[in-house]
């Protein structure tokens, strides 16, 4: 064993030498890490590091879910207070207000004939199906949801005010012939939707024009949202990129006027993508269809479909058969918008004003459609004599209908008459179809740029104009 006691320098004798230090066991030296154990300890490093990795998507999810479970109502109600702020009730009409006028056009100009066969018209409708005149079948002071116009070109002059994606309420531009647009006015003919807008009263036809207006005005009103304006945070000096969008439809119950909102977000299919702005879409995700409003709506009783209406029992009861096409097993055509309404997440309109939301959706065949509020029962009525045509009332029968909307084709058919009680009976052997016809969000849309987005719903809501 050496000893660890300096001696002296032979040079300074007065200076200690300094003597090598040799410990441990045996005479060994000390020594570092070897390469092995070096790798096991990165190793080590790397799985735990890759864990905490693992959590951050999570945590991303979670926080712009917070995000958007805090910003949907406030966008939703920033929504509302600026369409209060451009509209009263007072400013909507209904078909009848130009039906009416459209008699009194064709008699101040002598034209009884054209008068009276209007009229006639009007009132075989009564006695025929929804589709020939869906209108009919209401309360005069009522119309199902409409979604405004979208404009999808402007002439130069209106283009500051016209931008492509700008919602004119009334479709005042394209009436006026300074802009070409899409809305319930251009769903194929056979739609009946569209047969609740208003009409040009010189019209014998009676095309559709759009959602219709108190004709105090005279002439439609221009009530313009630009796509900035329906957009969130909207565009301001800081230029900051919006992050949520709204789009909206509205409907008429006697006196009042209801908006639903519908709040999204997008995601851009690449990089290269250009930001969204709101517009109009493909009807269709091939870019190969005609242009339709973003805001999308699907008939359940569309004979194409495999879905159907939803039905319900007369007690309001839940039921196996209430969402056709949501089984396990049953169709689901990935790429159509008609199927997006199943989806996980989708905010779905019902045109008795009801919103669901979609908890467990479809991606596949092999999943199941579950809902957060039930099929509503609605209540039916009947409104005798409509047209207060005759007094004998042998004729008029009462159409069934509910406070807000026509019921579905098929639960008009298991309706049953009687002379002495001709208000309409239900059926009670059968489930009744009450909804056919919802509003939603498509998942994935393609602009008329060709460019591809998908679309998030956040938020939804019905509020009173």
């Amino acid at each position: 064993m050496i000893s660890n006691v300096p001696t002296t320098d032979s040079a300074h004798p007065c200076r200690p030498r300094k003597m090598p230090l040799i410990s441990g066991v045996g005479g060994r030296s000390a020594r570092g890490f070897s390469l092995i154990e070096l790798l096991m300890a990165i190793f080590i490093l790397g799985i735990g590091l890759i864990s905490i990795a693992s959590l951050l998507p999570a945590g991303i999810v979670l926080q712009q879910r917070a995000e958007d479970e805090l910003m949907g109502p406030l966008v939703a109600a920033d929504a509302i207070e600026l369409l209060r702020s451009r509209l009263e009730p007072g400013d909507f009409g209904s078909w009848w207000d130009f039906y009416d006028a459209q008699q009194e056009y064709y008699r101040e100009l002598g034209d009884e004939q054209t008068a009276d066969t209007l009229k006639a018209n009007t009132i075989d409708k009564l006695f025929n199906s929804r589709d020939a005149q869906p209108a009919a079948w209401l309360s005069h002071d009522v119309w199902p949801w409409q979604r405004p116009a979208i404009v999808t070109s402007a002439s130069d002059s209106d283009a500051p005010a016209a931008s492509p994606g700008t919602l004119d309420v009334f479709n005042a531009l394209a009436y006026d012939g300074l802009a070409d647009t899409v809305g319930e006015h251009t769903l194929p003919s056979a739609d009946p939707w569209r047969r609740f807008q208003f009409f040009d009263p010189s019209d014998t036809s009676q095309a559709a024009k759009g959602i219709p207006f108190d004709l105090f005005h005279m002439s439609s009103p221009r009530v313009l949202i630009t796509p900035e304006e329906r957009s969130w945070p909207r565009p301001d000096v800081s230029n900051r990129t919006p992050m949520y969008f709204w789009e909206c439809a509205f409907r008429k119950v006697g006196e009042q006027v209801q908006v639903a909102i519908f709040v999204y977000r997008v995601q851009r299919k690449s990089l290269n993508t250009p930001a969204w702005t709101p517009a109009a879409v493909y009807a269709d995700s091939t870019g190969n269809s005609d242009m339709v409003p973003l805001l999308r709506t699907v008939n359940l009783g569309d004979t194409y479909l495999p879905f159907g209406p939803w039905t319900v029992g007369l007690d309001g009861r839940r039921d196996d058969t209430q969402i056709p096409g949501g089984e396990t097993g049953d169709a689901f055509e990935a790429g159509n918008p008609d199927f997006d309404w199943q989806r996980r997440g989708q905010y779905l309109l019902d045109q008795y004003g009801t919103l669901h939301r979609v908890l467990s959706g479809r991606d596949s065949t092999e999943s199941t459609l579950t809902l957060t509020t039930p099929v509503p029962a609605p209540m039916v009525v009947a409104q005798l004599d409509r047209l207060d045509l005759d007094e004998d009332r042998v004729k008029d029968d009462p159409q069934m209908f509910t406070a807000s909307t026509i019921l579905p084709a098929l639960a008009m058919g298991n309706m049953s008459r009687k002379i002495d009680y001709p208000t309409g009976l239900m059926r009670s052997d059968s489930q009744h179809p009450v909804v056919d016809r919802l509003w939603y969000l498509p998942s994935d849309v393609q602009t008329e740029d060709g460019m591809t987005y998908q679309l998030i719903p956040v938020y939804a809501t019905v509020g009173n104009l």
